[in-house]
């Protein structure tokens, strides 16, 4: 039996005409409503008001977030954005997908997001392709302007940008999807998985999307963000491509592709510890944690010349309890862990909380019967909120629409989300 779907159709015309464009009227379609959102931004045709909101709620949330991160304002006044949904009975995901599809017809580029299986779509290929369509008609609109200044003619090929901007656009409106897409990167950085940043605009490689998210975190980080972003619109709008020399041309004290790719690392570094969603613990965050378990000997107060005393964990911190080093180190490690946890939310407190016990026990010469009951404790706490945050047991209305696999109406069902969030 054919599947079928619901097809979703988010179609942007800009009328092109030398006279200097204007907006064609939305044909007279009988007995199809037709929903407006209140400031004219977009037209959801063939739904009915409670599905027409909803369906409107999420694309100005996404187009707002879109402009305050991307810092630039589309002009709607010669743009008609229209959603059309065509419903069907059928609720399978098994075919659910996104497709943009761009071209001119009669003097219009007319721009189409068309949602497969509507309202099973994946909500992240929704923003992208959202997000590409806002792009590309901005670059179209420099282009028009450009061609007014200069007198020419208005041509009919489309000016696209890069995939690896609009995708990146896309994986950055979030601050969850900010703080999964950084502590992606920077595992995949520590253990040396991370291809190198010019490929990523060289070629479309494998789960490209959270990668390049975190690329477009670090262009917008930089001091002449205004400018590259600018740039990068004008020459698209002149029919030129976004090459990584070009791009490196754009960078500050970057004269070849080993300074950007020094600059890009020197970022990733300076994220690792960064807290993108106050309150939140992440896996992230858990690593770190991890990693300040780990004892060295070379930390301070560690006798060195003593062959037998090599810890490695805090097991090895019991046993050497009596230690004047080992009182020390735990006095140390006490506090860089609560320093640790400054914003990172109760549930990650909790945790840090327990193992401030052990070490304070160390410190206070408790047995080690009790310290090996306190350290089983304070590791028990740290795998269950470890299993929970990877299986997403933790996650808000606002994590889940930033995961693989959550339609967009489950996305238009969470509350408003108040847009100043950074």
């Amino acid at each position: 039996m054919v599947s079928l779907f619901v097809a979703t159709a988010l179609c942007l015309t800009i009328t092109l005409s030398a006279n200097g464009g204007s907006l064609g009227r939305l044909e007279s379609i009988a007995s199809v409503p037709v929903h407006k959102s209140p400031r004219g931004r977009f037209v959801v045709i063939g739904l009915d008001n409670l599905e027409a909101l909803e369906v409107l709620h999420w694309a100005t949330e996404v187009s707002y977030r879109f402009e305050k991160r991307i810092g630039i304002k589309p002009s709607f006044q010669q743009q008609n954005i229209r959603l059309v949904v065509h419903k069907s009975l059928s609720d399978s995901a098994e075919d659910a997908f996104i497709t943009v599809h761009e071209d001119f017809l009669d003097g219009r580029l007319v721009q189409s997001l068309v949602f497969h299986g509507y309202p099973k779509v994946d909500a992240e290929s929704a923003r992208e392709g959202l997000c590409r369509i806002l792009l590309n008609g901005f670059v179209v609109s420099l282009h028009i302007q450009q061609q007014r200044e200069r007198g020419g003619g208005l041509g009919n090929r489309v000016r696209k940008v890069p995939f690896w901007m609009s995708e990146g656009v896309a994986q950055s409106l979030y601050p969850d999807q900010r703080a999964r897409n950084r502590d992606l990167v920077v595992a995949r950085w520590e253990n040396a998985s991370l291809p190198p940043l010019v490929s990523y605009f060289t070629s479309e490689s494998f789960d490209r999307e959270p990668v390049c998210g975190f690329i477009v975190m670090w262009l917008l980080s930089l001091s002449d963000s205004d400018k590259i972003f600018v740039s990068c619109f004008e020459r698209l709008a002149a029919g030129e491509i976004i090459s990584p020399e070009w791009l490196i041309a754009q960078i500050p004290e970057c004269s070849g592709v080993a300074d950007m790719e020094e600059r890009w690392e020197n970022w990733i570094i300076s994220q690792r510890k960064v807290i993108y969603r106050p309150g939140k613990p992440t896996l992230n965050a858990i690593g770190h944690l991890k990693q300040e378990m780990l004892l060295y000997p070379s930390e301070s107060g560690i006798n060195l010349s003593e062959e037998k005393i090599n810890p490695v964990d805090l097991r090895d911190l019991i046993r050497n309890r009596k230690s004047e080093w080992a009182v020390h180190l735990a006095r140390n490690k006490s506090v860089g862990l609560r320093i640790l946890a400054v914003g990172r939310g109760s549930d990650f407190g909790a945790v840090v909380a327990s193992y401030c016990k052990f070490f304070n026990g160390v410190v206070r010469g408790k047995s080690e019967k009790w310290l090996e009951k306190r350290l089983a404790h304070a590791e028990n706490e740290l795998a269950q909120l470890e299993e929970r945050l990877s299986s997403g047991s933790d996650e808000t209305p606002d994590d889940r629409s930033v995961r693989k696999g959550v339609g967009l109406r489950q996305l238009t069902e969470m509350p408003e989300v108040k847009i100043n969030d950074d």
